[in-house]
C-alpha cells in the first residue's frame, strides 16, 4: 500500500509515539516496512497502476497529482511503485523515472543507475542498487535512510511516512526513521517480505507464515494463523496474502468491501491500496474490490499486464 490521506498519514506518527511509550513498559509493538523487489501492480489511496507486457504503464484513479497522461511516454518499465502524490517506474536498464508532486525533490531520480528495486512513500523515494546498497531522494525528515552506507546486502526495501526498512539476505532487517531502534527489536528473523499498513508491519517468513508487528491486535491472531503464504500486501487497515494455490486470504477492515477476495483464484500478484485491493491473474488481467470513489477499481478492461518473474 502506498499513500493515505494527510489525516490518516498523521495517525501512524501518533501510533508510533504511542508504541514507543508502550515499549518502555515492555509491551511488544512496533511497525516496520518492506516489500518484494519487482512490482507489476501497485495501489495507493486513490490510484491503481500496472506494468504492461510491452513495458508501458497504465494508471486509473484521481488525477490531482498524476494520471495516465503523465506516464504515457514511459517505456521499458519493469516495476512500478505508486503513492498518492507521485509514481515511480524502474526501467530495464536500471534507471528510474518519476512524476507527480516534487515539492521535496522526491522525483529527482534521473541520475540513478544500477537500480533493481524501487519504493516510494509520501514525499520520498528509495532505490535498491544491485550491489545491495540504497539511494534516496525527497524529504529527509526521518523517512529517508540515515547513515545509508551502513545498509549493505539488502534484498528488499520500503519507505513509508517517516520510517524506512531494508531486508537483508539473512532474513534480518535494518531500519531508519521514527522509532527505528524500537521497531527493530520486534522484527522476527527469517523474513522474506514485509508490508507496512497504517501503523502495522506484516512480516512474511520463509516458512509461509505471517508475523504481525503493531497495534491492530483485533485481527493479529487471525493473520498469524495463515499458512502457505507466498506474498502479502497491507492497506490502511487491512492485509491480504496469496496462498501457493493462487487463492487469496484477507483480514482487517472491510467497510468498503476491500477484503472480499475469497472468490479470487489464479492470482500471481496482489496489492492493497488504502481501502481497495487489486489482484493480477495469471492470464494478465486484473481484478479489484473495495472503494471506487476515484475510479481506482476500474481495471476490468486491462489485459496483457506483465506477470512477475518466476
Amino acid at each position: 500500500m502506498k499513500g493515505v490521506s494527510w489525516m490518516k498519514r498523521a495517525l501512524p506518527a501518533m501510533a508510533l509515539c504511542f508504541l514507543m511509550f508502550l515499549s518502555a513498559c515492555s509491551t511488544p509493538a512496533a511497525p516496520l516496512i518492506a516489500k518484494t523487489n519487482v512490482q507489476k501492480i501497485s495501489a495507493d489511496d486513490f490510484h491503481t497502476a500496472a506494468v504492461k507486457e510491452d513495458g508501458t504503464v497504465v494508471v486509473v484513479g484521481q488525477d490531482t497529482y498524476y494520471a495516465q497522461s503523465d506516464v504515457s511516454s514511459w517505456t521499458d518499465i519493469i516495476s512500478i511503485s505508486s503513492d498518492t502524490y507521485h509514481i515511480v517506474g524502474l526501467k530495464k536498464d536500471g534507471t528510474v523515472v518519476a512524476v507527480g508532486d516534487n515539492t521535496y525533490k522526491q522525483c529527482d531520480v534521473s541520475s540513478w543507475t544500477d537500480i533493481i528495486a524501487i519504493s516510494n512513500g509520501w514525499y520520498s523515494t528509495m532505490g535498491l542498487k544491485k550491489d545491495g546498497t540504497v539511494v534516496v531522494a525527497g524529504r529527509n525528515d526521518g523517512a529517508l535512510i540515515s547513515g545509508s552506507t551502513s545498509w549493505t546486502e539488502i534484498i528488499a526495501i520500503d519507505v513509508e511516512y517517516m520510517t524506512s526498512v531494508g531486508v537483508e539476505k539473512d532474513g534480518t532487517s535494518v531500519t531508519s526513521g521514527v522509532g527505528a531502534e524500537t521497531f527493530r527489536q520486534y522484527m522476527p528473523g527469517d523474513v522474506v517480505e514485509v508490508s507496512f499498513g497504517s501503523a502495522d508491519a506484516f512480516c512474511l517468513k520463509k516458512d509461509g507464515t505471517v508475523h504481525m508487528v503493531g497495534y491492530q491486535w483485533d485481527y493479529q491472531s487471525e493473520v498469524e494463523e495463515w499458512r502457505d503464504i507466498v506474498t502479502i500486501s497491507a492497506g490502511y487497515d487491512h492485509v491480504v496474502g496469496i496462498m501457493s494455490d493462487g487463492t487469496v486470504v484477507s483480514a482487517g477492515d472491510n467497510t468498503d468491501g476491500q477484503c472480499e477476495v475469497e472468490s479470487w483464484k489464479d492470482i500471481v500478484a496482489i496489492c492493497a491500496g488504502g481501502t481497495h485491493t487489486v489482484g493480477l491473474k495469471e492470464d494478465g488481467t486484473v481484478v479489484a474490490v473495495g472503494s471506487n470513489n476515484d475510479n481506482q477499481c476500474d481495471v476490468s478492461s486491462w489485459k496483457n499486464i506483465a506477470l512477475p518473474e518466476k
